[in-house]
């Protein structure tokens, strides 16, 4: 139930010129970069518009919709290099199957693609927009539009796509997640959410 970069169609230099963009560390320079390369490979990738500033999140922050959510915030600022929304709890959620595992065919808008290098590490994640189109947060630059692997080179050559969560089991599991990791709570942080 995954993908592979070689079945896409999509431009590997594409991808190379895109890790290089990523890697300059001036990110107000993305924009022009991303216009000069589209010349020489064109592609369908749109920088959009973050309500929240960018420095503030990551991929993963983005795709499980806890970018500068009060409780999420709590614990990552506590356990900050150690207990955050990371590729580890990208793997945790799947090793615990709080993630359902689906077909691209099965792809609705807010479900999951995460990307996975060749030695099955998790790379990257993504939200799915619909009409094959995704969105995700590059590193500390921008939150991109983007074709399934429009993405910088070094996010991996494999995706495999999971059923969205809702915020409230999102930040459930976070929480689980965290006590898995050593950390207590005297009141369970997301105790008065409902579900919306």
């Amino acid at each position: 139930m995954c993908t592979d970069i070689n079945t896409s169609g999509v431009d590997a230099h594409l991808r190379q010129a895109l890790q290089a963009m990523t890697e300059e560390a001036d990110g107000g320079r993305h924009p022009e970069l991303l216009r000069e390369m589209s010349l020489a490979h064109p592609n369908t990738i749109k920088i959009l518009d973050s309500v929240h500033p960018l420095r503030r999140y990551t991929c993963f922050v983005h795709a499980f919709g806890f970018t500068e959510q009060p409780h999420y915030v709590s614990i990552a600022e506590i356990g900050f290099n150690y207990v955050y929304a990371s590729p580890e709890f990208g793997l945790w959620l799947i090793d615990k199957r709080y993630l359902s595992e689906i077909t691209e065919e099965e792809l609705v808008p807010n479900d999951l693609a995460f990307y996975f290098s060749a030695d099955g590490r998790l790379r990257h994640g993504a939200i799915f927009l619909g009409d094959d189109r995704f969105q995700s947060k590059w590193g500390l630059g921008y939150l991109f539009a983007h074709g399934l692997f429009e993405v910088p080179d070094s996010y991996g050559n494999l995706a495999r796509f999971f059923r969205g969560l809702t915020y409230l089991k999102a930040i459930r599991c976070f929480i689980a997640y965290a006590e898995s990791k050593g950390m207590h709570f005297s009141r369970r942080p997301a105790s008065g959410l409902q579900e919306k």
